[in-house]
């Protein structure tokens, strides 16, 4: 098998983080008004995870790694399973569940007025009025994003800790496996896939 290296799943983060980029700044607006905010951040930060979790567990890729020409598949060459995309994405999943309620407790506490601020000046008054463990949620996302590219650099089937968590690897795909491939969006059931090796 031929694993996905570093830039190939750089290449694949990337289309994610443009495809997810208008919900980002979405939420970024929504902030600046408390009455939607309170009821709209919740799904918006949702969507990051749910995209993560529902096509790597429909496909085994996201629009980013179809791009990129690799596949999450188990450790014995098989598809993942919804269990598999869920364990891949849980500790994103529980960063981003913190990191929400971090925003929500701070805007409980500033009004309107003083949300009507630019990005940065709101995002100090989010660190003011938040609560206190919320740098270190800051703190330990940002360790772990370091984690990840640590492992993924320094094993030989360049499984990230989210890998090792799920039990999951990161391949090529070859241009049969694709050329057979369903309709990505059809049916749950993937095709079969072989790997260049």
């Amino acid at each position: 098998m031929k694993y996905a290296g570093f830039l190939s799943r750089a290449i694949a983060a990337t289309v994610d983080g443009l495809v997810l980029l208008p919900f980002g700044f979405l939420f970024l607006w929504v902030v600046s008004f408390k009455g939607a905010a309170l009821l709209l951040a919740v799904p918006l930060a949702a969507v990051g995870p749910a995209y993560q979790i529902w096509l790597h567990a429909r496909s085994g890729q996201t629009l980013g790694k179809r791009f990129a020409g690799i596949r999450v598949l188990r450790l014995d060459g098989e598809r993942i399973s919804w269990r598999e995309a869920l364990s891949r994405s849980s500790v994103d999943a529980g960063f981003c569940v913190a990191e929400t309620v971090v925003t929500l407790l701070a805007l409980y506490q500033l009004s309107d007025a003083q949300l009507s601020v630019s990005w940065f000046e709101r995002s100090e008054l989010f660190m003011q009025h938040g609560p206190v463990w919320g740098k270190y949620v800051s703190y330990a996302s940002a360790a772990w994003g370091a984690s990840e590219l640590v492992s993924l650099l320094f094993n030989a089937k360049r499984r990230a800790l989210h890998d090792f968590i799920a039990g999951t690897i990161v391949v090529h795909e070859s241009l049969e496996a694709t050329s057979r491939e369903q309709p990505f969006l059809g049916s749950a059931r993937a095709p079969s896939v072989s790997v260049k090796s």
